[in-house]
């Protein structure tokens, strides 16, 4: 692990709640349609969030977080795992919406993953992306690793310029091909799941 400053802790069980916003923030709706499939009788959908980040095993965890608090609680995050060198083969019970996100990940062998890099909203151009991106840089420094990388839709490239400016070493973006994202990834899993 890397040195921290204290305003950018690792995240305890206290932030899962704003890391099950800011994964929907930054998924523009995707990981609460998700739960809401995935909920239990009386469960709401960010239940299903919080109820994710505090599993043993999975990419977006708590224990995969570095958040910056200001000291009301967690305003931003960073989520991020190192992927394996081998490809994850693709069969025909993974699910529909991860096949793209996998497809990519396969691209990537080795890289230290930025799952999620999100702030509130009301918190955003403040300069914690660019911290952010700069612990994943470290972070990706680990011996066996061999960058840090990023998947994201093309749709958000207009927000990523603090990745532009970082050293990640791969960018890949979802797309159809010609470098835009014609349908939205939940337009895409619905339109799949009607088939």
């Amino acid at each position: 692990m890397i040195d921290l400053p204290p305003t950018y802790p690792l995240a305890t069980q206290a932030d899962e709640p704003a890391l099950a916003d800011l994964v929907d923030f930054v998924g523009e709706g995707l990981p609460s349609y998700l739960w809401a499939r995935m909920a239990r009788p009386g469960e709401y959908p960010r239940d299903v969030g919080i109820r994710h980040t505090s599993r043993e095993e999975g990419a977006f965890l708590y224990r995969n977080a570095i958040v910056g608090d200001d000291g009301d609680g967690a305003i931003t995050a960073l989520t991020g795992y190192s992927l394996s060198e081998q490809s994850e083969p693709i069969g025909p019970d993974m699910p529909v919406m991860f096949v793209p996100v996998q497809e990519l990940e396969n691209l990537a062998p080795g890289n230290w993953h930025i799952n999620v890099l999100a702030t509130y909203p009301e918190r955003r151009n403040r300069g914690h992306g660019a911290r952010l991106t700069r612990f994943a840089e470290q972070l990706a420094r680990a011996p066996g690793c061999r960058g840090p990388g990023i998947i994201l839709p093309w749709c958000q490239s207009r927000r990523a310029p603090v990745l532009r400016e970082s050293r990640l070493s791969s960018v890949h973006h979802l797309s159809n091909g010609e470098g835009r994202l014609e349908k939205s990834m939940a337009e895409q899993v619905a339109a799949r799941e009607d088939e």
